[in-house]
């Protein structure tokens, strides 16, 4: 904690879990994971705690991989010389 003789501002935050993995795995419960943010105002500092576990270990798919036939509209595009702000364009 802080050494601080003096009253300060300290704030409290609880976060919850809100991914879509732990709703795909459980759709009905409610995910146990909290997080515990307490943030020190006057020394601009936070604390985090983490309690509970996640449902899903699984981490989001952040990007969605390219199929096959979009690949070949790309060469094809890419072929003609055309841009990808062309592309979106026709």
């Amino acid at each position: 904690m802080c050494a601080s003789a003096k009253p300060h501002s300290m704030r409290y935050k609880i976060l919850s879990c809100a991914c879509k993995q732990c709703k795909a795995v459980v759709p009905f419960a409610k995910c146990p994971w909290h997080a515990k943010m307490l943030i020190y105002q006057e020394a601009k500092t936070v604390t985090m705690s983490e309690l509970g576990k996640h449902f899903s270990a699984a981490n989001p798919s952040r990007k969605t991989p390219i199929t096959g036939a979009q690949r070949l509209f790309i060469h094809a595009m890419t072929r003609e010389n055309l841009t990808p702000s062309v592309f979106y364009m026709q």
